[in-house]
């Protein structure tokens, strides 16, 4: 890919962010929180959650699905949950979270747990969970365009991965990718769960 065709690619995804920003913007509070009540609970009664050991989530801001109950619910059945944190030099780790741990704010206005970067030892029992702007029927993820869940997951290969979505922010058509781009195994939306047609 040349010059032209990646600042091309990456203009294409700027527009794609912006509109698809505007349509989860357009759900309500109300709808919002009904629709990541409905989310959280497919995905903890989902097979992914029932055979990982170790869950990386996130915490929630803005118009995202809420991962308040799913956080919760994930701490109610015993499993290590893990969120993230970001890094002084642009990458992110995750910590180890529990009902006590304290939190700080960063540049992003996200909350994020204070503690020490966990250590990954059984790549095979864990499960991550992406948030995300758009998805289409291939299961690739449009993310904020930083790059942080593309530099984690690809050095923690063999996890495990499900993005979070609304329904309104499925893209009928392809989403551009690039060649650091993680598309996630499994995309969730109130409709129920997507497992990624990857070619």
């Amino acid at each position: 890919m040349n010059n032209d065709q990646t600042l091309a690619l990456k203009e294409r995804k700027k527009h794609l962010r912006a509109f698809f920003k505007t349509q989860r913007s357009a759900l309500s509070i109300e709808e919002r929180l009904s629709l990541s009540a409905v989310i959280s609970e497919t995905l903890l009664s989902s097979i992914m959650v029932e055979s990982a050991d170790v869950i990386c989530s996130y915490a929630s801001f803005g118009d995202e699905v809420s991962t308040l109950f799913l956080n919760d619910g994930i701490l109610a059945l015993n499993k290590t949950l893990l969120l993230p944190r970001i890094d002084g030099n642009r990458s992110m780790s995750m910590v180890q979270v529990t009902e006590n741990s304290r939190y700080d704010v960063n540049e992003y206005e996200i909350r994020e747990p204070i503690g020490h970067p966990f250590v990954f030892k059984d790549h095979s029992s864990v499960l991550c969970i992406m948030p995300l702007l758009a998805f289409d029927e291939q299961g690739h993820r449009l993310g904020y365009g930083r790059g942080f869940y593309d530099a984690f997951l690809s050095n923690h290969e063999g996890f495990k991965t499900v993005g979070l979505g609304f329904s309104c922010q499925f893209s009928e058509q392809a989403l551009p990718v690039e060649s650091h781009d993680h598309s996630p195994d499994f995309i969730i939306d109130e409709l129920g769960i997507r497992s990624a047609q990857k070619q």
